[in-house]
């Protein structure tokens, strides 16, 4: 049980981040629209840091310092081409689904407000993915501090993590799409960070797969209509 009662075990930050994630997504609904996302970021930002500087997780677990930049570039850069490759492919089918294309007028219009969401964009996913790789690390740390560790605790780990960030990554997405492409991602940078151990290549393919199957989609014409035909409807 020490590993649950104390601030500098693992054990302890999983469950805090749990039991608030919990309250978050309890307390979301009541929350002002514009305070969600911001409130989403912090939360998933600040476990991390808490757990690092209180010696609950190493940042090597999370695969932020000390990387194996041989492997990495290697394995992992050639794996998150080969993934690319694939979302580029199911971005050009989404696309082909909308049968309006934006004038060049319209698109120059809104480079600004595209560019200033697809920075915002990034920035979620990196701090998202950062919580992913929080949740891979401080479980694999619990694995080993418990002294009975399963066989294969580092591939154990990551999917135990996958299953409890999926409740919070799907439930703060608006649309079921949105939910389809963000359980698609969480298993993509799962496999990822199993071979690469690199929470920047994550965030890499993370913040690349949310922009072009989401945010760009998103910022079409026909997509804006059937927003507003939606807002109409309710």
């Amino acid at each position: 049980m020490s590993a649950f009662t104390s601030f500098h075990e693992p054990g302890f930050w999983l469950v805090m981040a749990l039991l608030t994630g919990i309250a978050i997504l309890a307390a979301r609904p009541f929350l002002p629209q514009g305070w969600r996302m911001p409130l989403m970021a912090g939360y998933w930002t600040l476990f991390p840091y808490l757990a690092y500087i209180s010696g609950g997780v190493s940042l090597r677990l999370m695969g932020v310092i000390y990387q194996d930049w041989l492997t990495v570039f290697r394995l992992g850069v050639g794996l998150v081409l080969a993934l690319i490759a694939i979302l580029g492919i199911a971005q050009v089918a989404v696309m082909r689904d909308s049968r309006t294309r934006p004038s060049h007028a319209t698109r120059e219009a809104a480079t600004p407000e595209r560019w200033a969401t697809a920075l915002a964009a990034v920035g979620l996913s990196g701090a998202e993915e950062l919580y992913w790789c929080f949740l891979r690390g401080v479980i694999y740390e619990l694995m080993l501090s418990l002294n009975r560790p399963a066989e294969l605790p580092f591939y154990w780990s990551i999917w135990a993590a996958a299953l409890l960030a999926s409740p919070v990554a799907v439930t703060v997405q608006s649309t079921g799409i949105q939910r389809v492409v963000k359980v698609i991602i969480l298993i993509m940078t799962s496999i990822l960070f199993f071979y690469s151990r690199s929470f920047w290549l994550c965030w890499l393919l993370h913040a690349f797969a949310w922009v072009v199957l989401v945010t760009v989609p998103r910022q079409t014409p026909a997509y804006a209509s059937q927003e507003k035909t939606r807002a109409k409807q309710l």
